[in-house]
Parts: C-alpha cells; structure tokens; sequence
C-alpha cells in the first residue's frame, strides 16, 4: 500500500467521522469518494496533503473551516452538492488549477475568488448566482469559465481582464446586452451565451480571432430589424473563417443586408 496513489470509495454509503485519515497511506494523490451520500465531511481529512479530492454527487451543505491546510491540492470537486456557501480559507489553496461547483446552491461570489494563484478552471454553473464580483477580471491565468444556467444579468467591466480564457460560457443567464468585455478576451476560443435576452451582436465580435464556436441561438436577435442588418453578414463571414456558429444565417439575410 505504501505505493497507492488512488484510494476509491465511489458509491459506497460510508460515515466520515469514523474513517481514520490518519492511517491511510502517504502516498495517496487522489481520493475519490463520489455518490456516498455524504451530508457532510470533517477537517479531520485536511490533514492529508492529496492533489485530487473527489465529493462528487453527495448532499454536502458546508465545507468546514481548515481547507487552505491541504496545501497539495491541484484539483477539488463538489459537483451536485447542496453549498450555499464556501469557507473563506479555501481561496487559500493557491495551488488549485480546478474548481467543481457545478450544481450548488451558491448566490454569491466572493471577491476573493481572484486569490486563487494557480486556477485555469473553474465551474460555477446551476447554482443561484445573479452577478460575480469586478475582483473575477484579475484571474489573467484562468482559461475556462462556466458560469451558465443561473440568473447573471450584468457582468463587470474587468471581465475584460480574462486574458487567457479559451472557453467562456454563460448560456441560459438573464443577460440583456452583449457584454462589451468579451471583445477584450482575445484568446477566446469556445464562447456559448445562448438562452439570453441579447437584442443584437456587437460587429467587433468578428475581431475574436482565435474564435471557434459561437453558440448565441435562444435569444431575441430579430434579423430583419434596420438596427441588426449587420449582424448576418458578420455571422456569415465568421462561418467562411471556419468559425462554427449557432444558429448560422440564411443567404438571403446576407443578400438583403448587403
């Protein structure tokens, strides 16, 4: 055992209290333990100096105070849980490179979200969010964001500070005007902001150069409207670029806006 690198309990109704964490290998990098119906986990693991840690799919409503001790983190996870909210040393754990909060109850970003050094990924979609802080912009390492599915209206000004973002997703939002921001993201590569109240797309968008998906369908863009005759022949010359975009435009929206 002394070799183990991953110890997997995934499905397995365990009690977190009785498990010895004290006695479990050093040699231990990634500890899964996914679908164990846990409603709450104990500091007494934070103890354990893992790169991986797995709470995927349980009924967890807190995260205890001490976290910032598992100083070897790389990678945490607690998709589909139930947190409100998150304890203020996690932003501590600045080796972190990916956060899982996917499907929580979370209402609010903490600005200290921007004291994660070493974060490239960090998903927040499903929760309760209605906004993120202007502190989010200063993350000029992270490259994927997933903020979709919750009830964003407004991003901030520095969101423009995401230099190295590839992928960028705030699809089924409440978002009424194509954020200006994104304009400045020019390593953008994926961007999905479908499911809005967008009325139209700014021309400037055709200047993402590094863009290779745009997904922008299920909003209210009216084509033929004098205001937006630019807006189909910008998407067609993104296509001809190799961009793919959903939806595309027809030919004859091209002909007629021309």
């Amino acid at each position: 055992l002394k070799r183990l690198k991953t110890l997997n309990f995934d499905g397995n109704p365990i009690s977190i209290n009785e498990m010895r964490f004290d006695k479990l290998p050093g040699s231990i990098e990634i500890l899964k333990l996914n679908k164990c119906d846990l409603t709450e986990i104990t500091d007494k693991m934070y103890d354990l100096q893992i790169k991986d840690l797995q709470l995927r799919e349980n009924n967890i409503t807190a995260i205890p105070a001490g976290i910032s001790k598992m100083e070897s983190l790389r990678k945490l996870s607690f998709y589909k849980n139930k947190l409100k909210s998150l304890p203020d040393d996690i932003y501590e754990l600045r080796k972190l490179e990916a956060l899982d909060l996917y499907y929580n109850k979370l209402n609010e970003v903490s600005p200290r979200i921007a004291d994660f050094d070493s974060l490239s990924i960090l998903y927040l979609a499903h929760n309760k969010l209605y906004d993120v802080p202007s502190e989010i912009g200063e993350m000029s390492q992270l490259r994927e964001l997933y903020l979709h599915h919750n009830q964003i209206n407004s991003l901030p000004e520095s969101f423009g500070g995401l230099s190295s973002i590839r992928t960028l997703r705030l699809n089924d939002n409440i978002i009424p005007e194509f954020p200006e921001a994104i304009l400045k993201m020019n390593q953008l590569e994926f961007l999905d902001i479908s499911g809005n109240l967008l009325e139209t797309l700014p021309n400037a968008l055709s200047g993402l150069q590094n863009l290779k998906l745009f997904t922008y369908d299920k909003n209210q863009i009216d084509f033929e409207a004098v205001s937006n005759r630019h807006v189909a022949p910008m998407v067609s010359d993104m296509v001809e670029r190799g961009v793919v975009c959903d939806p595309t435009v027809s030919k004859s929206y091209v002909r007629e806006s021309n």
